[in-house]
């Protein structure tokens, strides 16, 4: 099994290398150079997981929404979080 759907046997990063560019490549953050598009492509090819190379609903596409998704729940958590402890700063007396 190829792991492509049908008119899809074009293999490129390019999908895959904005993902990494807009999720990983921020400075600071951990396995920025670890993590890179060929990698990721690789790991779902290995996986029988790419589909949809050249089409608007591609494999990187999905993973793109589904990081966004997971990045904003985290802030709004993170954010959550920061507000019950600066409150809990705030109320407590020296």
């Amino acid at each position: 099994m190829s792991g492509q759907l049908p008119n899809s046997s074009r293999r490129s990063t390019s999908g895959f290398q904005k993902l990494v560019d807009g999720f990983f490549k921020q400075e600071g953050l951990p396995f920025s150079e670890v993590i890179t598009a060929s990698k990721i492509e690789e790991t779902f090819l290995k996986h029988d997981g790419l589909f949809g190379i050249g089409m608007i609903y591609s494999t990187a596409t999905v993973l793109w929404a589904f990081l966004g998704q997971v990045s904003v729940a985290a802030s709004i958590i993170f954010a959550k979080v920061i507000f019950v402890a600066a409150n809990d700063l705030a109320s407590t007396t020296i």
